[in-house]
């Protein structure tokens, strides 16, 4: 793969946050390494802008493969087609751990769970070749249940109970929930490198969604994702963020390619907004959008760093991390604050990477737009609070302000492998396939239910995928 250069590494005044300008794919695929480290010895914290020479880094087939085997891939999904989440898997590379993190429908008559675990059943058994050792192997993967209540009794009794409904005795729902699931099982099944058969510990997490409809782009996406780690070997905390080149829609009978979400016009404009509103004249970014992926559903960063982040909850996660870190990197923006973790963070390294593949999903009403925005929104306003006038902060209309994001804590302090013991013990809807082939699913649903009734759904299910 062959990436330019960012025109610009920003760092944010007062911040160890470094932001680089949006760079973008050049060519899918690259013979060799070239100029691999140009941006991996950026000093620290003696400038605010840093210019790149270079105007391009090749990362070979290898140098990609290397960084997926260190990568977890994790799908939260909720009630999508099986054929569309089968299409998103299929574009991970096999070099990588799939965790795929449900919140779809569990009833008696359409248990919408065990049909995509019956689906990821299949697909892994079909296994892959090892680059390698050229040898068929079965894929890894993990598979939970978000409204497991065993995963929320576990997650109490660790000390994180905000993350769940003690009454309905489940985590709550939202997307932010989802995938901090799946970062605690990413941390404790694939960190330690003497849980893995393979001896390799997982450094990196990065998120698909799994409403894409071109499995192409989601191979991209992971080849990105493996390119932006190779290009900073050194660094601890590094985060990876896609900007689609276009999101066609069909109107009128004609194929419109938007160059920008709705959503994400909104979000990106206020995230930049608040980077000039912290920054002194003199020091801001030359590039007043530097921001362009203020909503990437599409994301990764180093496993070091996603232990430590605090996560919203909702649709506001991917925003909120600009928050978090401008938070806990400050040393002199005013209102940050450091309730939720125990220490800074080290300087931080934001990537904006362009990819190729247009970004086709199901198509979502203003109802659903309007609630990304808003939930995005809130955690700008309420991150930085004093720095907006009255009734001119972002999301505010007259009489309203957003809604507060709901905040769950960092992970870097809890005992994971008390976590994994617990969750081992009592998550009834966790699976895994390869090195963890031995955890099985429980129950079919959120009510005891026996063993044999989940083999039962299971093989309806492969039945019904296989006619």
């Amino acid at each position: 793969m062959r990436i330019s250069t960012p025109t610009e590494t920003y760092r944010v005044p007062g911040t160890g946050l470094f932001i680089n300008s949006e760079t973008q794919v050049l060519d899918l695929e690259a013979e060799h390494d070239e100029n691999l480290t140009v941006l991996d010895g950026d000093n620290e914290g003696h400038h605010d802008h840093q210019q790149h020479h270079k105007k391009s880094i090749s990362l070979s087939p290898d140098t990609l493969t290397d960084t997926l085997r260190q990568t977890v891939i994790v799908v939260p999904c909720k009630n999508e087609e099986l054929e569309v989440i089968r299409g998103v898997l299929s574009g991970i590379p096999p070099a990588c751990i799939i965790i795929l993190v449900s919140n779809s429908r569990r009833t008696a008559s359409d248990d919408h769970y065990a049909k995509e675990v019956a689906m990821l059943r299949d697909f892994c058994r079909q296994g892959s070749f090892i680059h390698t050792t050229k040898t068929p192997t079965a894929r890894k993967a993990l598979a939970i249940h978000q409204g497991d209540p065993g995963a929320a009794s576990a997650f109490r009794a660790m000390g994180m109970p905000q993350l769940s409904d003690e009454d309905a005795n489940k985590i709550y729902d939202g997307k932010g929930e989802g995938m901090l699931l799946g970062i605690a099982l990413a941390a404790m099944f694939c960190r330690d490198p003497r849980l893995m058969e393979d001896g390799v510990p997982r450094r990196y997490i990065g998120f698909v969604d799994a409403d894409n409809f071109v499995p192409g782009s989601v191979h991209e996406y992971c080849r990105v994702f493996a390119a932006g780690f190779a290009m900073y070997p050194s660094k601890k905390n590094v985060m990876v963020r896609i900007h689609w080149p276009s999101k066609p829609k069909v109107r009128n009978g004609q194929m419109i390619c938007e160059p920008e979400g709705r959503s994400s016009r909104v979000v990106n404009m206020w995230l930049n907004r608040l980077l000039a509103a912290i920054s002194p004249p003199s020091s801001r970014p030359s590039n007043d959008r530097i921001v362009v992926t203020g909503n990437a559903g599409e994301h990764a960063m180093t496993m070091d760093l996603a232990v430590k982040m605090v996560t919203a909850g909702g649709y506001a996660i991917e925003p909120f991390h600009f928050i978090h870190l401008l938070n806990q990197l400050a040393t002199s923006i005013p209102d940050t604050r450091d309730s939720t973790v125990s220490s800074r963070l080290d300087p931080t390294w934001i990537l904006q990477i362009r990819t190729r593949n247009p970004h086709v999903h199901r198509q979502t009403g203003e109802g659903h737009i309007r609630h990304l925005w808003t939930q995005a929104l809130g955690t700008i306003y309420h991150g930085f609070p004093t720095l907006w006038p009255a009734d001119s902060g972002p999301g505010q209309n007259n009489t309203q302000e957003p809604p507060v994001p709901r905040l769950y804590p960092a992970m870097a302090d809890m005992d994971l492998d008390k976590l994994r013991t617990l969750m081992l013990q009592q998550a009834r809807t966790l699976v895994g396939y390869g090195p963890w082939a031995s955890i099985h699913l429980k129950t079919a649903t959120a009510t005891a239910t026996p063993t044999t009734v989940i083999t039962n759904a299971i093989n309806t299910a492969t039945a019904t995928i296989s006619a």
